[in-house]
């Protein structure tokens, strides 16, 4: 259901409980699990479109249990995803009270999907908290945002295949919904 992204890594309390519910609301299945002597952890590997979520539950003292809750970005070659730099100036809008709260870690990340509507689908039926890019939740074309209570921490956005062209500098690159 997702397309793609390199790999995510998310520090969570429950391996076995996120794992059921990026299930319930994105279609991810378990790919494998393994541990990481270097990350301190046990992991859950979801198969996520071309790529993997690694889902990271603390096996003892060490960087998982340093991070938990935040996560590492991926880095995906010859692609339009890209890793962008914020700086908090306030602390009234939504990222300048992450920051404010957790302290400087990555915000956000963003997916693309071939199937937006069957996403929104998901979410729906899950009554999971996400916000639409347009106004309706219910109908809309485009994308939106999946509240980070919902992903264990995680702010996911997504969108439909190519609109991300749209705030990359390049509209003319945007297929029509």
């Amino acid at each position: 259901m997702l397309d793609r992204c390199d790999r995510v890594q998310i520090a969570v309390r429950d391996a076995a409980k996120a794992a059921a519910h990026y299930g319930e609301l994105l279609g991810c299945q378990i790919a494998r699990r393994d541990s990481s002597r270097h990350l301190a952890a046990k992991r859950t590997i979801l198969a996520v479109g071309e790529s993997e979520f690694e889902l990271c539950e603390a096996d003892g003292a060490g960087l998982t249990q340093d991070f938990l809750g935040t996560l590492t970005l991926f880095d995906p070659p010859n692609r339009l995803d890209r890793i962008e730099l914020s700086q908090v100036t306030d602390n009234i809008q939504s990222m300048g009270r992450f920051a404010h709260k957790h302290g400087d870690s990555l915000y956000m990340c963003y997916i693309e999907t071939h199937d937006w509507p069957a996403v929104r689908d998901r979410l729906l039926a899950a009554s999971a908290r996400y916000t639409p890019r347009g106004s309706d939740p219910t109908t809309d074309p485009d994308g939106g945002w999946v509240h980070p209570k919902e992903l264990h921490g995680l702010l996911l956005g997504i969108s439909r295949t190519g609109l991300a062209w749209e705030w990359s500098g390049r509209e003319d690159l945007v297929p029509a919904a």
